[in-house]
């Protein structure tokens, strides 16, 4: 959704929403402050929303041990979101 590989792929997926299909582990970054949430890398960008509104520091991204794989942000999310097709 976020790189079609043609055309046709990209027309495809025009219209779906991304929020609700690319998850914390499509927009994560390295870690770089102390997250105040931990979110699994499968959890929607649709789940993400609410938590990143309600406080402006980054989210802790965990994989399924409890590890730190990462960490996503509002302007990650934003950025996501607005990309052009």
């Amino acid at each position: 959704i976020r790189h079609p590989a043609t055309d046709y792929v990209r027309e495809f997926t025009m219209d779906v929403p991304k929020a609700k299909v690319l998850t914390a582990r499509d927009v994560m970054h390295d870690p770089t402050d102390d997250g105040w949430q931990t979110v699994r890398t499968d959890d929607t960008i649709e789940h993400l929303l609410p938590l990143l509104l309600d406080d402006p520091r980054p989210l802790d991204v965990v994989d399924e041990h409890g590890g730190q794989v990462g960490q996503v942000d509002r302007a990650a999310v934003s950025s996501m979101l607005g990309e052009e097709e």
